[in-house]
């Protein structure tokens, strides 16, 4: 009996250090990103990172890893519920909404022509509040239902920025923002990752070389801190900027 149960243990802390090691690597590719796009918006670099393949690639790997992660850690968080654990949703729900309503009223403070009304965290909330409806269909239902939707999105049966195009038709919401996020197809690895929790695929997986190592290095610490992260590493960023300009025009 104590072996079943140290060997449990150890699975569930396994699991929630491979989530917290995709986190990370997430967390670190984002400010990597941001960081490139400061050097432009500060006159030190003059990359197309609107345009580019690779950009678009990169930043694509950053809001699928989020993506996944949530899906994954949906599950995990409400398995051991009848269905769904209400508090701890509303919880999550409720500082969701509090970032991203941070999010907006900061970005539309400072860039007014910018500012950012459906970013990662604002996709992140509705899908958060949508997987209330889908989490009890089984593996194949939730399979069907993210192809189609992908499907659905490829051939322009469904558009994808329904959300962004209100937005800006009826809202009166700039065309451009600081972030932008689709809902499909990122909706459809939110769907992945929770299908993949249910079957504990990340569990199955030996990364014991890779969490030792990603905790030796903090990505793990910034993994399990992801959400402040995000909300404070651009205020960091751009004090630092603001600081070389001032000491290099000082000398």
């Amino acid at each position: 009996m104590q072996k079943n149960t140290n060997t449990h243990t150890t699975t569930t802390q396994n699991r929630i250090e491979v989530l917290d090691t995709l986190r990370g690597i997430a967390v670190v590719l984002m400010i990597a990103f941001h960081f490139c796009y400061d050097l432009n918006d500060f006159g030190y670099s003059n990359f197309d990172m609107f345009n580019n393949i690779y950009w678009e690639a990169f930043r694509a790997v950053i809001v699928g890893l989020f993506a996944f992660c949530v899906g994954y850690s949906f599950h995990i968080s409400h398995k051991n519920a009848t269905y769904i654990n209400i508090k701890k949703f509303k919880s999550v729900l409720l500082r969701l909404f509090i970032s991203a309503c941070l999010v907006s009223i900061a970005t539309y403070a400072i860039f007014p022509d910018e500012w950012i009304y459906f970013g990662i965290l604002h996709f992140i909330l509705l899908s958060y509040f949508l997987l209330f409806f889908v989490y009890w269909l089984e593996n194949i239902y939730l399979l069907i239902l993210a192809f189609g939707l992908f499907i659905l999105n490829i051939f322009d049966v469904i558009d994808g920025n329904f959300i962004i195009h209100f937005a800006v038709r009826y809202l009166d919401a700039p065309h451009k923002t600081l972030d932008m996020v689709a809902f499909i197809p990122w909706f459809c690895i939110i769907l992945i990752g929770l299908i993949c929790s249910k079957l504990e695929l990340l569990q199955k997986i030996k990364l014991n070389t890779i969490n030792i190592l990603s905790n030796k290095s903090g990505i793990n610490f910034l993994g399990r801190h992801a959400l402040f992260i995000y909300l404070i590493h651009q205020i960091i960023m751009f004090g630092l900027f603001e600081g070389f300009i001032f000491v290099t025009n000082t000398l």
